[in-house]
């Protein structure tokens, strides 16, 4: 019930970034908002790796820095002694994005945030993430799309489950 519940505030805020684009070529100062659907996946790192399904939330003044808010739905499969099994949680984040290289056409950007998981996960855990992406403007539109290389660290907080490192990739669409 409480992802369906997540999960309807941000399909309900989609209306709303049609409205309010972040316009990267924009000379004005105005409140933004963006939507940037996302997906990744880490290389190994001690029998574990990360997938990730994410959906960040972009709020600022027009110009380079935005505030980032996150919901993520992440799976980590875990072999260890050839056994295999997989921890699936949610998580929430925030943090900030800062276009350090602009241009009309791209952008470059980085992104700090920390967040953690929520309800019943199967690994809980606080996690802090910072990541590089190169931002391609699609057509004459707002949209955009994004490829990104991060760094995740995991502090677990769960019994016999140690903390981990991840490098990741993730791919991202955004409105």
């Amino acid at each position: 019930m409480k992802h369906f519940f997540i999960l309807s505030v941000f399909l309900a805020m989609l209306p709303m970034s049609g409205n309010a684009q972040c316009n990267p070529n924009a000379t004005t100062k105005n409140l933004c908002l963006g939507i940037e659907p996302n997906i990744g996946a880490s290389f190994g790192n001690k029998g574990m790796r990360m997938n990730n399904y994410a959906l960040d939330l972009y709020l600022g003044i027009q110009g380079r820095l935005n505030i980032v808010g996150s919901v993520e739905q992440t799976y980590n499969y875990y072999k260890m002694d050839d056994v295999k099994t997989y921890f699936s949680n949610t998580g929430l984040a925030g943090g900030l994005a800062y276009q350090f290289v602009k241009n009309a056409k791209s952008h470059w950007q980085m992104k700090a945030k920390m967040g953690s998981t929520i309800g019943h996960a199967d690994w809980k855990n606080t996690f802090y993430d910072v990541s590089v992406s190169f931002v391609p403007q699609i057509g004459k539109s707002s949209s955009h799309g994004s490829l990104s290389l991060g760094y995740r660290y995991a502090h677990s907080r769960t019994e016999d489950i140690g903390h981990h490192n991840f490098i990741y990739f993730a791919l991202g669409f955004g409105l």
